[in-house]
């Protein structure tokens, strides 16, 4: 298990620092446990601070912080704090039950967009731009957990998710782009449907058969891993994960 002795944990990531937002539940904390457990030491970030508490008896010397992304005076904080960060996964995402254009509301719209790209933007700003962050040290990689949302429109998904997936993506690409001879390795993770709480807010709740045969958390944990261990000369810019048995859009 994650609370594993030091001596028995694996060594991959010995000496990197993380920072994992959205961490305390479903992909973020799957994530935060496959860090922590090849040595990394990691922030995980949440706006609610309960879910995050669990993970440190599991995972001793895991930080945990209360931050809203879309806050970006506490995000510039966050950073200050943690310093040196070498990896950086954006995963803080939230969805609505009245998805329709026809029903949305302006209020739920800027809402979805403020945590699922504005507040990736802030994580990404001051990781790598802040004191000490990524361009100064011409080292790092962005994972930004977004979604096969972002890459095709999907109705199920609604308007501002998929606006907000779509931003995410090309937030992710742009600035790879301009930061290609830096050192900065960015990957955009576009999973397809995965069991989490996200799926308690869809308009009509999906059947046991359906969720039995969708992806866990674990399984985009483990694409994270692959990236995040890979050496630093290579790189891969997207990358999808979706169910086998059959699919269904994000």
């Amino acid at each position: 298990t994650a609370a594993a002795s030091s001596e028995g944990r694996k060594a991959r990531l010995t000496g990197k620092t993380a920072v994992v937002t959205g961490g305390g539940t479903g992909i973020g904390e799957a994530i935060v446990r496959s860090l922590y457990a090849e040595g990394c030491d990691v922030w995980a970030v949440g706006r609610r601070l309960e879910p995050l508490q669990g993970l440190v008896d599991e995972c001793p010397g895991v930080h945990t912080r209360s931050v809203d992304v879309a806050d970006e005076a506490a995000v510039k904080a966050l950073f200050a704090e943690v310093g040196r960060c070498d990896i950086l996964v954006n995963n803080a995402g939230i969805n609505i039950v009245n998805r329709e254009f026809s029903r949305l509301d302006p209020a739920d719209f800027k809402k979805v967009l403020d945590i699922n790209t504005v507040g990736a933007f802030n994580c990404i700003h001051h990781c790598v731009e802040g004191a000490g962050g990524m361009a100064a040290a011409q080292d790092g990689l962005i994972v930004n957990v977004s979604s096969i949302a972002g890459m095709r429109t999907y109705e199920l998904s609604g308007t501002a998710y998929t606006t907000s997936k779509f931003a995410m993506n090309a937030l992710g690409s742009a600035m790879a782009a301009e930061y290609r001879e830096s050192g900065i390795r960015v990957t955009n993770l576009c999973p397809g449907e995965v069991l989490t709480p996200i799926m308690k807010l869809r308009p009509v709740q999906p059947s046991a058969e359906h969720l039995a045969s969708i992806c866990q958390p674990e399984d985009v944990a483990e694409c994270v891993m692959l990236v995040a261990c890979l050496n630093k000369r290579a790189n891969i810019p997207e990358l999808v994960i979706k169910p086998t048995k059959q699919f269904y859009p994000a």
